[in-house]
């Protein structure tokens, strides 16, 4: 038997390879917008027609990383039929291991699951790229906006949402019934699959030995009717009494089969062989380890997941803020860019902050939270673009004790910004009032030519101001 934590970690392994892919994709379909200087003028069918395009490409990203794909599965499947056979032996006093018969078609499973999820994905791409870029041709169409930010839109909306795959169709009308992110949809078909086949070797080995109870696993926070039939023991062969203990059918008791009852959708409980007499390894309502009440553990949980996808979005707008700012080292698009960092430091933050309270909650020894790297991957970031500086600039700041950090504060969060200018030599400037510093960038090239510090009085004049502004909007 797999225990409830394990199961909820089956397939990240899998999944942080499919996050790989997802950004890669995004890079591809990112650069196609910023390269097509047609783009908000094309018409609707033009627009879908490009679309397929690009299937090709998408198709080439997923054979590329099929062998990262390949090995995250058969680790990922080892390790965990390894595990729970080697508790169903230690759970019956000894006999054969029998995974490594399984391992091979659980991993085949997988590999036909997965082959629906990358069709899926290339069209869930596709869709992605379609929807981005429509509401950036509307939005030029009703004057809304310029093409420029209409493609800046496009971008950040892209990146921001992501690849979505439809999980779940309606199968008399065909039409969709549920769309997840490719990484929720990868990790739960894994998951299921590897804890279903566990399972089923578990009932292989007990028909076996002819052992007839089982002990179902528990986890705090259960949802409702699976609280009623967790950390309890059922009989295979209908409702029994043994030396005086009732045991209720599994299969009714339990639902196990169906898709809302035991090993279904989103069930992280499983089973184990259990000889009548023994210790019971589960309890029916649990207590979380560290004291903490279970329906505030399954609130800080969901909070912690909601972080974990407010971190990778702002990851993919910072892949989507760098393309831009390669295409355009303009200081507008340079600013972008360390906003889009400065984002990801706040994002991070909110999460050490979340842990740090949830764990001061805990009986001491134990936590209540952990932190999940693989929960927070959006792929492998590119190399970003601080703000560079001529030399001048760069003995400025220096002379001045301007520090990295004001100058980009003045670059991203200006408390005003003056439009650009450009000297009888027809160089261009712009001048960017920050709270403690005042940077001269040159506005096609983001660079700093020079620095200040700014003025206390001038910095309170443009705050008020600013509020002025917000105020009579």
């Amino acid at each position: 038997m797999l225990d409830p934590d394990y199961i909820d970690k089956a397939g990240d392994m899998v999944a942080a390879a499919y996050t790989q892919i997802e950004a890669e994709m995004l890079d591809y379909l990112v650069a196609q917008m910023l390269l097509d200087e047609k783009l908000t003028s094309r018409g609707y069918t033009s627009l879908a027609m490009l679309a397929q395009t690009h299937d090709g490409a998408l198709r080439e990203i997923l054979r590329r990383n099929s062998g990262g794909i390949a090995a995250a599965v058969m680790a990922s499947v080892e390790d965990a039929l390894k595990r729970s056979d080697e508790d169903d032996v230690r759970r019956l006093g000894g006999g054969r291991t029998a995974y490594p018969h399984q391992v091979a078609a659980t991993v085949d499973g997988i590999a036909r699951i997965l082959e629906r999820d990358n069709l899926d994905m290339i069209d869930g791409a596709k869709r992605a790229f379609l929807e981005a870029s429509t509401r950036a041709i509307t939005s030029v169409n009703i004057s809304a906006t310029t093409p420029d930010k209409a493609i800046h839109e496009a971008v950040r909306q892209l990146e921001r949402e992501g690849i979505s795959i439809i999980s779940y169709r309606n199968a008399a009308t065909g039409r969709q019934t549920v769309k997840n992110k490719v990484d929720v949809a990868v990790r739960r078909h894994v998951r299921t699959q590897i804890a279903q086949d566990g399972a089923r070797m578990t009932l292989e080995r007990m028909n076996e030995l002819d052992v007839a109870l089982v002990e179902v696993s528990s986890h705090p926070g259960a949802r409702p009717e699976h609280a009623e039939w967790q950390g309890r023991c059922y009989s295979l062969k209908g409702d029994v009494t043994i030396g005086g203990v009732r045991y209720r059918d599994f299969y009714s008791a339990t639902g196990y089969g169906t898709v809302e009852g035991l090993l279904g959708a989103n069930c992280r409980h499983s089973f184990a062989p259990y000889i009548h007499g023994t210790r019971h390894a589960y309890a029916h309502d649990p207590k979380h380890a560290s004291g903490v009440r279970g329906d505030e553990v399954y609130r800080l949980t969901q909070k912690q997941r909601y972080i974990e996808r407010r971190i990778r979005e702002a990851k993919r707008e910072l892949r989507g803020a760098q393309a831009e700012y390669d295409a355009d080292r303009s200081a507008e698009k340079l600013a972008e860019v360390m906003k889009a960092k400065q984002a990801i430091k706040s994002r991070q933050e909110a999460m050490r902050k979340l842990l740090e309270e949830a764990n001061a909650k805990a009986k001491p020894g134990t936590s209540v939270l952990h932190r999940n790297q693989h929960r927070e991957w959006a792929g492998d970031m590119p190399k970003t673009t601080g703000p560079a500086r001529t030399k001048h600039g760069t003995e400025r700041m220096r002379e001045r004790g301007i520090t990295e950090k004001a100058a980009a504060s003045a670059i991203t969060s200006p408390l005003k910004r003056f439009e650009a200018v450009a000297d009888d030599n027809g160089r261009r400037a712009q001048k960017l009032v920050g709270k403690d510093a005042t940077v001269i960038v040159n506005p096609d090239t983001g660079e700093i030519v020079t620095a200040y510090k700014t003025k206390a009085r001038i910095a309170r004049k443009y705050e008020r101001e600013a509020k002025e502004a917000e105020n009579a909007g």
